[in-house]
């Protein structure tokens, strides 16, 4: 925008040689295409930063909706969950590990315990 105003000031205002002022406006006109260029790809890289971010959240939410019947094996370790609805993606996966992992545990005769991947369970 800034270069725009400064091309449109310097075509009204005629100073200078007509092939300075060429220079200056080609110049110019190279910065702002450069600069609409770079703004395209920007945004392109963030709309698809966002659709990542949006697959993340639904998938955190999914995996510990589909685990949330199994909290109860985190009674013992004196965990709740929050409402899902309003639950960070991080904090769902965290729960869903801690869930799988007690699973494993279970099955396994104490074999993958969060520890055991140098892990700590949350509020400790």
């Amino acid at each position: 925008v800034r270069g725009e105003q400064r091309f449109s000031d310097l075509k009204a205002s005629g100073i200078g040689s007509t092939e300075l002022n060429r220079e200056i406006s080609d110049d110019l006109n190279h910065k702002i295409l450069s600069g609409r260029m770079e703004l395209k790809v920007t945004k392109a890289a963030c709309e698809r930063l966002e659709g990542v971010l949006v697959a993340l959240r639904q998938g955190a939410t999914g995996l510990f909706q589909r685990l949330q019947t199994f909290m109860h094996l985190l009674e013992s370790e004196g965990l709740q969950s929050g409402d899902v609805a309003t639950m960070e993606p991080i904090e769902a996966i965290n729960l869903s590990e801690f869930i799988l992992s007690k699973m494993m545990e279970s099955v396994g005769g104490g074999e993958a315990s969060p520890s055991r991947f140098n892990h700590t369970m949350p509020n400790e």
